[in-house]
């Protein structure tokens, strides 16, 4: 049950929770990783020069990956884009008022997902279709 206009309106949606202590396990393993990195870098520098890059890259994308505020965000955007390409495809809407850093809440949207898209029953050409429309 959403607010709305004065009254409640009602929805089926999902809520996406962050489990607690994800982040703080996350930076650990990150910090193992560096550890590990600098000790092959010094090592073997010949073989693993650009470890140290490779994790900080790594470690970049998935703290960002813990906040759900971006990844509703570019769920948003992703709808938008689709919708701008008439593809026959739909993102479910985030609930903005429901989004913080550990919490992302959308609205339920019953199909397949796009990750099971390519094996469902439509034709070579037309998954090709959809994927350069997404890709341009």
């Amino acid at each position: 049950r959403l607010p709305k206009d004065g009254g409640v309106q009602e929805i089926q949606g999902v809520v996406k929770v962050q489990h607690a202590h994800v982040e703080e396990k996350l930076l650990v393993d990150i910090r193992a990783s560096v550890l590990v990195g600098r000790l092959m870098t010094s090592l073997m520098p010949h073989m693993f020069s650009d470890v140290g890059a490779t994790i900080q890259d790594t470690a970049a994308m998935s703290k960002a990956e813990l906040d759900f505020r971006m990844e509703a965000r570019n769920q948003e955007m992703a709808r938008a884009r689709i919708q701008e390409a008439g593809l026959d495809i739909t993102v479910p809407a985030v609930i903005p008022e429901y989004v913080t850093k550990r919490v992302l809440a959308m609205e339920f949207v019953k199909g397949v997902k796009i990750t099971e898209y390519a094996k469902a029953e439509s034709s070579t050409a037309r998954r090709k279709e959809v994927m350069a429309k997404l890709i341009d």
